[in-house]
């Protein structure tokens, strides 16, 4: 019957299938990496392989990961001629890659696998590169440089590449002076990467540009890189920054980014005088202290500080936008409890059409809590956020010492839920066996009548280990 299904049915059909997925595992005489779609589909009648064979989209969708198992050969000499085979069937059509490799001590991905594709690389749409090769913390002092110039059809480009023997990747965006020339959306400009300009970085154009990634450990990425980026790219709307420099004393406000709503930042404060984004909803801080700046206690509170006059500078209306906050910080070395609790509450309080607020770490104590705690005495206009209809609290690692109680959190769960409306709670304690806290009186009444509470030992872990 399947036979006799038209070709145009049988197309969408084998299309769904993709994309084409390649796996580098330890060599096993049942292994067969070719076996995969659509190859498969063209072994199994005449009329089946002459449709596959006429369509090179069928051939244009690959995926490539690794099971490599500790120790034993994993460098299977069917996969290349596959790949090739692949990449030549799918002739000219635009190119959908998703590279996810670890655990190749060998370095066999990029000397193998990784050429297969750069020699194609006019062709690429959308491509995530993540690659660990040889040995994860270390980097050959003159590693292999490939360059890859942003232009048409490319739209999504993402790369990552750790350790010894990954090659540097260029992201050249010289060519991106006219909006005709400039069709990336997403970019993603990690480890192992560097940055390639125009010499004129004012002529630099990236309208499409939706989504961008920016870590600037690494050489070739400046402030300046970052600064001109940013600028080029009026329609950005999501932007993750991670670990730049000390920075010099910049200019408040000095780009504008109009149609920003989310803004992720594992990197000091001090950034956020970079920028103006006045209808920012979703806001995310989350940094591991260093230990040779100021006191970390006092770099708390600055950070919180800077963090609300970057709001209240940016805003386009009396009230705030802001509907999504996340606060934390890792490796305070030292100190048990800071004395932030103030300068989060002069935060909060700008923050009334906040929806949902995540503290996690030592961004989260009992002074803390005590003021989110809703006072059972009180005018309703008085609450603080009292739009907040989600919490989550929790901790990244086991073993880190509280000031506070699971009864001082039943506390806060039954007063914001009393207020109104809370209506989900989401805990990452260790401490927390087994969920106890549900099983609190009040907590298991607030939850039969419609209060999710959610325990989860692993919530702030399993994000940082991404």
């Amino acid at each position: 019957m399947a036979q006799t299904l038209p070709e145009d049915v049988l197309y969408a059909i084998f299309f769904h299938a993709l994309p084409s997925k390649f796996v580098l595992m330890t060599i096993e005489p049942s292994n067969k990496p070719w076996m995969v779609p659509p190859l498969t589909f063209s072994l199994v009648c005449r009329s089946w392989r002459l449709l596959v064979l006429s369509r090179p989209n069928l051939w244009s969708k690959i995926s490539f990961e690794s099971r490599i198992e500790s120790g034993k050969d994993y460098r299977d000499p069917r996969i290349k001629p596959a790949l090739i085979q692949w990449l030549s069937r799918s002739s000219s059509s635009p190119l959908w890659i998703d590279l996810e490799v670890d655990g190749d001590i060998s370095g066999y991905v990029p000397d193998e696998i990784l050429p297969l594709f750069l020699q194609e690389c006019h062709r690429w749409s959308t491509v995530h590169i993540n690659v660990e090769s040889g040995v994860r913390f270390a980097r050959e002092r003159n590693p292999t440089t490939f360059t890859i110039r942003c232009l048409a059809p490319l739209t999504f480009f993402s790369a990552k590449l750790v350790g010894s023997r990954s090659p540097v990747a260029c992201i050249d965006l010289s060519h991106n002076i006219a909006s005709n020339y400039a069709h990336l959306e997403q970019l993603s400009i990690g480890v192992g990467t560097t940055v390639c300009l125009p010499q004129i970085r004012d002529a630099l154009r990236l309208p499409h540009l939706r989504s961008l990634y920016y870590r600037t450990l690494g050489r070739g990425r400046t402030l300046e890189s970052l600064q001109c980026i940013l600028s080029a790219s009026p329609n950005l709307e999501i932007l993750e920054i991670e670990n730049p420099p000390i920075l010099p004393i910049l200019t408040p406000g000095s780009v504008l980014l109009p149609r920003l709503r989310s803004l992720s930042l594992g990197t000091t404060a001090s950034y956020l005088d970079l920028l103006s984004c006045p209808f920012l909803r979703e806001f995310t801080y989350d940094i591991e202290f260093p230990r040779d700046l100021e006191r970390t206690e006092d770099r708390a509170i600055l950070e919180l500080q800077r963090i609300r006059d970057f709001l209240l500078r940016a805003q386009a209306s009396p009230a705030l936008p802001l509907e999504i906050l996340k606060l934390g910080w890792l490796e305070v070395k030292g100190i048990v409890n800071l004395n932030h609790a103030t300068a989060l509450k002069e935060l909060l309080v700008q923050l009334k059409s906040l929806k949902t607020l995540v503290l996690h770490d030592y961004a989260l104590n009992r002074a803390v809590i005590e003021m989110l705690t809703v006072p059972t005495e009180g005018p309703l206009e008085a609450i603080l956020c009292p739009s907040l209809c989600a919490i989550t609290l929790g901790d990244s690692y086991p073993n880190q010492h509280r000031d506070f109680t699971e009864e001082m959190m039943e506390e806060l769960i039954v007063s914001r839920w009393k207020a109104g409306r809370l209506r989900t709670v989401t805990l990452s304690f260790l401490w927390l066996i087994s969920g106890a806290i549900l099983f609190r009186r009040r907590i298991s009444e607030y939850i039969k009548e419609g209060l999710e509470v959610n325990t989860d030992i692993m919530y702030f872990r399993a994000r940082h280990a991404r």
